[in-house]
């Protein structure tokens, strides 16, 4: 008797299926229960590695042993025919029918009753670069949501190398870009959608934070040069897939491939939401013909959206593709908003950079007028430069391009914030914060305003979020409203946990900071605070000292800092002047100056005072704000 015969004979191919088929039904059962029960997606992937492991044993028992009416008995080798094993055979296949009927309910189930509840496979892929996001705290209650609306989560890197993570990410931020043009789809923004990298959040409870109704996953395997791009697109309301591909090319038609996806998810919802617009054919440009320009591209975006010291490599890399292409918009674009923000977290001269990204900007508008990113730098860059009516008008452009960019939403609050028009101010951040939903800077700058509004404990729960979201700029504005308050160590408390997070302060600075500290628990010792700053010429990144004093009420002392011009300019000053404790500085004739020079003048003369200020001239000429804030 051969071999195979003997394995038909003891029944170890039928035990091996049946273990395989039971085997299937035990994981579609986890897949279920597991998250019901709090375990994470790790403890289903330890079931199938456990069972992965047992057919082995299995097999090999089923060797030795037969299973009789008396229970187990060793078989007694081959040329010994015995009707058990016919009878065994027999049972084997009934219980295999079974078990298939038992686990194909069990995928009906799945699919069309309860909902799916799917780990994000991307949880498990994370960039030594990119360092993983605290999770974010319970998000209060949103409405249903749009059911028009989907996010494009960050695609798993598949590839043997993990440096490609960045290719990764590159295709699911271009797939969001096209669909984002799609009209009548609304598309959450990159930065939300991509803070769930690293964390092991299911699908459902993805969706249910970015308040979106469709979700779409995917994977990128890339090897020499071809990839397989797979993605999934997800109905979080009902639990279950649309639809789904595999797209298999060589690297040469990377952007062939990204239209190819996209039109397919614009069909898909197309149809099942009746959006006509996503009928029309996607068409996605060709940025560059050099692939290497586009790789270096995709890593330096990444690299921006981290910010901090990763702003280097992300400037020196942009830089290398519009050298290798010239031609390469996108790239200025995104090089225009590196060198524009470097200043805020790199010790790197502010003029040289603002200058090279206004050059970024302008050459990526002459080589592409579509773009939205462009406009907004150059919009960012001109309030600080003194001309709020063109940052408006130019911030104003880029909404207009692109209405889902937060970025702009936010600069152009923050322009109408410095203008003191409040009310302007909370409509564009609130629509920063509808867009993205988990980034700190967003509810950090509404919290802001709506305190300023007198909505205190609405801003002050919108200043924790922005805290409790990593984003440490919440206690440098929470401490101005603690001294409104005159809880003097509420404030300091708020100051230092801000200070103790800034990385690399020079020695003079860190005396203003200790002096500061010092000058909020004790106006006493203010004097002191006022001789630091005059003795520090490195400044605190974008803040300044200037808006410090004020906040402390030195009133005129904070303005002789803001016209001295050999002290560092604070960008965060016109910003904060509408505290409470800041306000007094506003009725100073020297303040005039100050609104001369950032252009307030000007955009008030045109766009009208702030709500309860106006110009008086007696005894000397003066804003007069008694009645703002009321």
């Amino acid at each position: 008797m051969n071999f195979f015969s003997e394995l038909k004979r003891r029944n170890v191919v039928r035990v091996g299926i049946a273990y395989l088929v039971s085997a299937w039904v035990l994981i579609e059962i986890a897949d279920i229960m597991f998250p019901e029960l709090g375990f994470s997606r790790r403890a289903l992937q330890w079931l199938i590695l456990g069972l992965a492991l047992g057919l082995l044993p299995m097999l090999l028992l089923s060797w030795r042993y037969e299973l009789t009416a008396q229970g187990m008995v060793r078989d007694r080798g081959p040329g010994r025919e015995d009707s058990e094993n016919t009878n065994t055979a027999r049972r084997l296949d009934q219980v295999t029918v079974a078990m298939i009927l038992v686990a194909l309910g069990l995928v009906a189930f799945q699919r069309f009753v309860a909902p799916k509840r799917l780990g994000n496979d991307t949880a498990a892929v994370a960039t030594v670069a990119a360092p993983v996001p605290p999770p974010a705290p319970p998000a209060p209650p949103a409405v249903p949501p749009d059911p028009r609306s989907i996010a494009v989560l960050p695609f798993a890197n598949l590839s043997p190398d993990p440096e490609n993570e960045y290719f990764a990410d590159g295709m699911a931020e271009e797939v969001l870009a096209v669909l984002s043009r799609v009209e009548g789809l609304k598309v959450a923004s990159r930065t939300s959608a991509f803070a769930f990298k690293g964390r092991d959040a299911s699908l459902a409870e993805i969706a249910r934070e970015l308040n979106v109704a469709h979700l779409l996953e995917g994977s990128v395997r890339r090897q020499d040069q071809r990839v397989r791009i797979t993605v999934q697109l997800v109905d979080a309301t009902k639990g279950f897939p649309l639809w789904s591909q595999n797209f298999d090319r060589e690297l040469v038609d990377i952007f062939a491939v990204q239209e190819e996806i996209a039109q397919a998810i614009s069909g898909a919802l197309g149809g099942a939401l009746g959006i006509e617009s996503a009928a029309q054919p996607v068409r996605v440009a060709q940025p560059t013909a050099d692939l290497g320009a586009y790789e270096a591209y995709l890593r330096g975006r990444q690299l921006f959206y981290q910010r901090g010291e990763a702003l280097r490599a992300s400037i020196q890399l942009l830089e290398d593709a519009v050298a290798r292409d010239p031609a390469f918009a996108q790239a200025w674009a995104v090089l225009a908003a590196a060198s524009a923000v470097a200043p805020d977290y790199l010790s790197v001269p502010r003029k040289p950079m603002y200058e090279r990204a206004a050059a970024a900007a302008e050459r990526a508008r002459g080589l592409d007028d579509t773009l939205a990113l462009p406009y907004a730098v150059l919009g960012y860059l001109a309030v600080p430069g003194g001309d709020l009516l063109a940052g408006e008008r130019l911030l104003s452009e880029s909404l207009r391009r692109d209405p889902n960019d937060s970025t702009a939403w936010i600069w152009r609050g923050l322009t109408y914030l410095r203008a003191g028009d409040l009310a302007r101010a909370e409509q564009d951040i609130r629509r920063a914060v509808e867009i993205d939903p988990l980034i700190g800077i967003t509810h950090g700058w509404l919290g802001t305003v709506l305190g300023l509004r007198g909505e205190r404990e609405r801003g002050d729960a919108e200043l924790e979020r922005a805290a409790a979201l990593g984003w440490n700029y919440a206690n440098w504005l929470a401490w101005r409203f603690s001294m409104a308050d005159g809880d003097r160590e509420e404030a300091a408390r708020r100051f230092r946990a801000f200070i103790d997070q800034v990385p690399n302060l020079a020695p003079s600075a860190r005396a203003v900071v200790e002096a500061g500290h010092a000058a909020i628990l004790d106006s006493a010792k203010s004097a002191a605070l006022a001789r630091a700053v005059r003795a520090d010429h490195t400044g605190l990144q974008s803040t300044g000292w200037g808006s410090t004093l004020a906040a402390l009420g030195m009133h005129d002392e904070a303005i002789d800092v803001e016209l001295d011009p050999d002290l560092p300019f604070g960008d965060w000053f016109g910003r904060e002047i509408w505290f409470p404790t800041a306000r007094g500085m506003l009725g100073k004739p020297r303040y005039l100056e100050i609104a001369e020079r950032a252009g307030l003048l000007a955009y008030w003369n045109e766009k009208g005072f702030p709500e309860g200020c106006r110009i008086v001239d007696m005894p000397e000429r003066h804003l007069d704000c008694a009645g703002a804030g009321r």
